[in-house]
């Protein structure tokens, strides 16, 4: 079975190895603990989950949904094509109001947790060899990442591959679709 990672699948493959025989591993949010920083970044995570709890969830119909969505900083560098597919399968109709479907509590919760990515970390190494990974990384990332995207993507060396997608962000599902089909 191949999967495209989020941090829970990847500690999957190394609970149950045996269900799997790749691993795809797209930007995943796995990073190591810094010497002397705390588990988890108040002024990160806090931003995180305040915005998603705080973020807008309803507007007068899909068409001003859309309209919203392209001229946001956020939204406004997904490809048009995957926003048209938000805006359809990511809102439901509520009398005259379109909403979304997953409230920004929900968001919040999974923002909030933030021990994975550091386990993860540590465990990158245990992965069994028998499992192909294939890591595909962004390269618009912070200069300060640089070095510890390099250190992430040989974590397991071996029976390993990785792919930068050079003007992809973070969201390379949403803003590279076709770059990363290929």
């Amino acid at each position: 079975m191949t999967v495209i990672n989020t941090n829970p699948s990847t500690l999957a493959a190394l609970n149950h190895p045996i269900l799997f025989s790749s691993l795809i591993l797209v930007d995943p949010i796995i990073r190591p603990l810094r010497p002397g920083a705390p588990l988890i970044s108040a002024k990160h995570h806090g931003r995180m989950v305040t915005d998603a709890i705080k973020r807008r969830d309803r507007w007068p119909s899909r068409d001003e949904a859309l309209k919203s969505f392209r001229t946001s900083p956020f939204f406004g560098v997904w490809d048009p094509a995957v926003l048209d597919i938000y805006v359809e399968c990511g809102l439901y109709d509520l009398g005259r109001d379109a909403r979304l479907k997953m409230p920004g509590i929900q968001e919040a919760i999974v923002f909030s947790e933030a021990l994975t990515t550091y386990e993860t970390w540590i465990l990158a190494e245990k992965l069994d060899e028998r499992i192909e990974l294939m890591w595909i990384m962004p390269g618009r990332i912070p200069a300060e990442e640089i070095k510890m995207k390099e250190q992430l993507v040989w974590r397991r060396p071996a029976n390993s591959t990785n792919v930068i997608i050079p003007s992809a962000g973070h969201l390379i599902p949403q803003e590279k679709p076709h770059d990363l089909g290929k």
